[in-house]
């Protein structure tokens, strides 16, 4: 088993002591053998991934509802919406269905680093100063 050191730090806020962030260590398994000893045996291992498939499977069918674009020129009657929530409901069932873990690898950047990446484009803009093209390129990679 090995440890890694999270990215992203654990935060909450705290009625008293206001807002509290740090970073900390993860287990992670090197092995299926590994994996199964971490979670208490076959069962459970089986059980633990279930559970994160279906969470995962929900997450992705939950962001195409939230991203789903209404056309600005449509009138929301109550028929309109139904039709729309019943195409937003048709698409997340079948991501949903056709969810696995092997194809959510791909993940883009968090909105800190978009922030970061935008922030530093801006000051080089604001700058004056001269930037190539591919300067402009590699930012905007570094925000999408």
């Amino acid at each position: 088993m090995r440890y890694e050191l999270q990215e992203k730090p654990v935060t909450t806020q705290h009625e008293k002591l206001g807002k509290i962030e740090f970073l900390v260590e993860v287990p992670q398994a090197s092995s299926q053998e590994e994996a199964v000893t971490m979670c208490g045996g076959t069962d459970a291992l089986i059980a633990f991934v279930n559970s994160q498939i279906a969470t995962n499977a929900k997450n992705v069918a939950r962001a195409k509802a939230r991203g789903f674009e209404v056309p600005k020129d449509v009138v929301l009657t109550e028929e309109v919406i139904a039709k729309f929530i019943a195409q937003i409901t048709e698409e997340g069932q079948a991501l949903a269905k056709t969810y696995t873990p092997a194809a959510d690898t791909e993940r883009g950047p968090s909105k800190a680093k978009k922030a970061a990446a935008y922030d530093q484009l801006a000051a080089l803009v604001n700058s004056g100063q001269e930037f190539t093209k591919e300067q402009l390129l590699q930012m905007l990679d570094l925000a999408k």
